[in-house]
């Protein structure tokens, strides 16, 4: 496939179309040593209390332009029903507007009048506690 860039230089892309978002689930084919997306988010959600874990699995989102390849949604559910226990009922959704979902919500979390910052030297002094107490994850 041959893209036009705005200079009138033609770039080709061949197989790395396909392979590049193949990653996402095998990254062994670059040589890479770390787990597949699909494990990461199961190993997140096992941090969950079980009857939050249920509804989280039957929710997860994609978003970000990364989340734009086609067939990415129903690869990830696939992928994520293949590890994750049969007690959870897995399903992923990918909504039309996802590709600026990143911005929208940190635009709106902006826009609050109640904004609460914790500075770098507040974290370097506080670390993960502090994350967690300011925002009441304990």
């Amino acid at each position: 496939m041959n893209y036009v860039l705005p200079d009138d230089s033609t770039l080709t892309v061949k197989d790395s179309r396909y392979k590049a978002p193949e990653l996402i689930f095998k990254p062994e084919l670059n040589y890479h040593t770390y787990d597949n997306l699909a494990k990461y988010i199961n190993d997140s959600m096992n941090y969950i209390s079980g009857s939050d874990r249920g509804k989280m699995f039957s929710n997860i989102q994609l978003c970000g332009a990364s989340s734009m390849f086609p067939g990415l949604c129903d690869r990830m559910e696939k992928e994520l029903k293949a590890i994750v226990s049969s007690s959870y009922q897995v399903k992923v959704y990918a909504p039309d507007d996802r590709k600026y979902g990143a911005f929208k919500g940190m635009s709106k979390y902006g826009a609050m009048s109640s904004l609460t910052w914790i500075t770098k030297a507040q974290y370097d002094q506080g670390g993960a506690d502090l994350i967690n107490s300011t925002f009441g994850f304990n």
